[in-house]
């Protein structure tokens, strides 16, 4: 199951609102995923899922809380997966137009506009609500493990997704809008937003599950970060010990270390008793700071260029080696 499924099947399960704020979920819905037609049988509501879960639950919406008489009915897609999809229907002009007209709207806001009605998100948590509905009926969000945080609300209509975007602005939640396919996509980057979305309609478990994940995976990502770092800077630490201890060797060789200052020769000396060591660990064993350890082998390379390095590295040769055999 997706993260957004469970996001959907907590909020799904959830009926400890006020009445309000069971009004203003409805219509959420029914402005997003509603449609209105017209049979032999009058005015029709539909609303259209492929989640049981929220079919049930607009169903109860319909009945138990608005008290209006309701159908649903389910069949099978013909596509490649074969998924149900579930029709929750409010059947006879009447009754459709006693509900919408319930819910702040008419047949005509429906079918022009899908503008939100002021009449339902009068309170904050009514505005919750609302979006509530929306996200059950088109809401997406990517798992918290994955590397981006995205979360998504589709409308088809854009002045629906303009308010939409003016009901997250009302609580700094950052939206934008995209075009896809035809539809409008209103949707959060920021995972803090995104945890505030989750609290702001009631998945209050969906949320702690989420900012745990977004925790443990940032402290992850800042140890990986971390010893990337290290490991990049111990490489370039062996690199420049590699090459100091190479001309500090060859001026060795060539005799040219006795003509250096005691200090010089202190610096070459270390280098190559600790090759291992960082030059600010090398200066602390040496008693100098680090940037006049660097200074003298600065200075030894100076002099080495001068008597004829040509800053080849040094090759470890073992000299008991015996050469090998080709078999051409």
């Amino acid at each position: 199951m997706s993260f957004a499924a469970k996001v959907k099947e907590e909020l799904a399960s959830k009926w400890d609102f006020r009445p309000c704020c069971y009004k203003a979920e409805l219509a959420g819905i029914i402005d997003t995923i509603g449609t209105l037609t017209l049979s032999s049988l009058g005015l029709s509501l539909h609303i259209i899922t492929q989640s049981g879960r929220i079919a049930n639950r607009i169903y109860r919406l319909i009945t138990e809380k608005m008290h209006f008489k309701a159908e649903v009915y389910s069949r099978q897609e013909e596509r490649l997966y074969k998924v149900n999809s579930y029709l929750v229907a409010v059947n006879g002009t009447e009754e459709v137009q006693k509900l919408l007209r319930l819910l702040g709207k008419d047949e005509h806001m429906l079918v022009n506009s899908h503008s939100i009605s002021d009449q339902v998100i009068q309170w904050d948590c009514c505005r919750h609500s609302y979006l509530r509905g929306v996200f059950l009926a088109t809401g997406s969000l990517s798992d918290p493990i994955k590397k981006t945080y995205h979360l998504e609300l589709i409308t088809h209509w854009p002045e629906h997704a303009v308010q939409l975007c003016n009901l997250l602005d009302q609580h700094e939640l950052n939206p934008h809008i995209i075009e896809r396919k035809g539809s409008q996509v209103v949707y959060l980057k920021d995972s803090n937003c995104i945890s505030d979305f989750l609290t702001m309609i009631g998945a209050i478990n969906s949320m702690l599950e989420y900012e745990n994940t977004r925790v443990l995976k940032e402290t992850r990502n800042a140890i990986n970060r971390t010893t990337n770092c290290e490991m990049a800077n111990m490489d370039k630490v062996i690199e420049a010990s590699l090459q100091q201890c190479a001309y500090i060797s060859w001026l060795e060789r060539h005799g040219a270390l006795s003509r250096l200052s005691p200090g010089l020769i202190q610096a070459a000396e270390g280098r190559m008793e600790h090759s291992n060591l960082s030059l600010k660990e090398l200066g602390e064993r040496l008693g100098i700071s680090k940037s006049a350890l660097n200074h003298r082998l600065r200075k030894l390379r100076e002099f080495a260029l001068e008597e004829g390095w040509q800053g080849e590295m040094e090759q470890e040769i073992d000299p008991d080696a015996e050469e090998e055999d080709v078999e051409w």
